[in-house]
């Protein structure tokens, strides 16, 4: 039988166990401790698809993980990280892959099947998507000397980017970037069709310090923003991998419903979150795609802008 005295005693053995918001009591606020568990939940899984991506999983055995139905893992999985649990672990699978295809002879047949995927068209396919390049064109990048020239000059290039970066047509997005510590590298900004930044951005720019960005020719659409920081580098295969430990993702999506629509946004580096994705897109894609589609390219990076425009048809 429960007595009043059990009641009161379970009651103040929760009280001191958790530490309850104020905003939790708001009326139509959820449980308390739900937001907690479920990110803990989706820390779980996160963890266990970090440890076993390069095994043939399924959505159930996620979820398993996770301790949640795969329905409602899906649903909440996507809610926090903004991108179904899918997605995440087919990141993961092609950073790993990344790495392979720059740091080792690997064929790209032996990386696919090493980093879970069965199928070298359905790997080819994603890693493309994600990338920006094909697997065969991302080691060639990578083992391009030409290219690597790129970051040995940096006043060269911050001055070359300055020039380029010069608002020459009306801006579509504009605003101030800032960053939340101390920072000194490149700033890479772009707009893209998916919440996950993959391919080639509908716009782009590249920074050498904070302050004002545009971007520039963007169609009607829904879009999303996202901005990335690399720091101050020569090396260009640091770079490819893309190990940034800053980036701001606009937390809803753009719509741009008329031509002509321009929209103001401001944007605050700050550290990645363990939720964020890792950044999968050659970031070297965009800085390079800037010399290569002006015909006037800055003394010193002319033959950086051959190499994109005639190898990799940028």
């Amino acid at each position: 039988m429960i007595t009043l005295s059990k009641v009161i005693t379970s009651l103040s053995i929760y009280d001191q166990s958790v530490e309850v918001p104020s905003h939790l009591f708001n009326s139509g606020s959820r449980k308390i401790g739900t937001e907690r568990s479920r990110h803990h939940a989706v820390r779980q899984a996160i963890a266990m698809m970090r440890s076993h991506f390069q095994n043939p999983l399924t959505l159930q055995e996620i979820a398993d993980s996770a301790q949640l139905s795969p329905f409602h893992f899906n649903r909440v999985f996507r809610s926090i990280t903004g991108i179904p649990p899918s997605v995440y672990l087919a990141a993961l699978r092609i950073e790993q892959a990344k790495k392979l295809l720059m740091k080792t002879d690997l064929s790209v047949t032996c990386i696919c099947f090493d980093v879970g995927y069965n199928s070298l068209g359905t790997f080819t396919t994603r890693f493309t998507q994600f990338v920006g390049a094909t697997p065969t064109q991302l080691r060639q990048i990578s083992q391009d000397k030409g290219l690597h020239s790129l970051l040995q000059d940096w006043e060269l290039l911050k001055d070359s980017l300055a020039l380029l970066g010069q608002r020459l047509e009306k801006s579509t997005i504009e605003g101030k970037i800032s960053v939340s510590q101390p920072f000194e590298g490149l700033i890479f900004i772009g707009v893209f069709t998916d919440p996950i930044p993959q391919g080639p951005p509908v716009s782009c720019t590249v920074l050498t310090e904070p302050g004002d960005y545009y971007l520039t020719s963007i169609p009607e659409g829904k879009y999303y923003l996202f901005a990335a920081a690399l720091p101050r580098t020569d090396d260009f295969i640091g770079m490819l991998e893309a190990r940034s430990s800053l980036r701001c993702t606009a937390q809803q999506p753009l719509s741009l419903q008329h031509e002509g629509t321009r929209k103001s946004i401001d944007l605050v580096l700050k550290p990645m979150h363990w939720t964020d994705a890792p950044i999968l897109i050659a970031l070297p894609w965009l800085l390079i795609s800037r010399f290569a589609k002006f015909s006037q390219v800055p003394s010193g990076y002319q033959e950086v802008a051959a190499v994109g425009k005639n190898s990799y048809g940028w």
